[in-house]
């Protein structure tokens, strides 16, 4: 039996919350976000590179309905990539 995790607010109040089970979409889109993240965490100077990592990150949002939330997670992690590109 899973132990429901129970986040309180500093007011003392029950904060809503999920936990996600294998069979719902959430989970698997968090888990196909997880390993885009890990195959392209260290970005790599060349356009060959980067248009692997946009053409994933379509096919990404495309299977999850290109909901903002996909489209977000995307983006933050294209902001990081640059960063970490230009600084690395």
């Amino acid at each position: 039996m899973r132990r429901k995790h129970r986040l309180i607010r500093k007011d003392g109040r029950e904060m809503a919350n999920k936990i996600f089970s294998k069979e719902d979409k959430e989970w698997h889109l968090f888990r196909d976000f997880w390993n885009l993240c890990q195959k392209y965490w260290i970005p790599e100077k060349n356009d060959e590179w980067w248009e692997e990592l946009i053409n994933s990150e379509c096919n990404f949002c495309a299977k999850y309905g290109n909901s903002i939330f996909s489209r977000k997670l995307v983006m933050a992690f294209n902001e990081d990539l640059e960063v970490r590109s230009k600084s690395g």
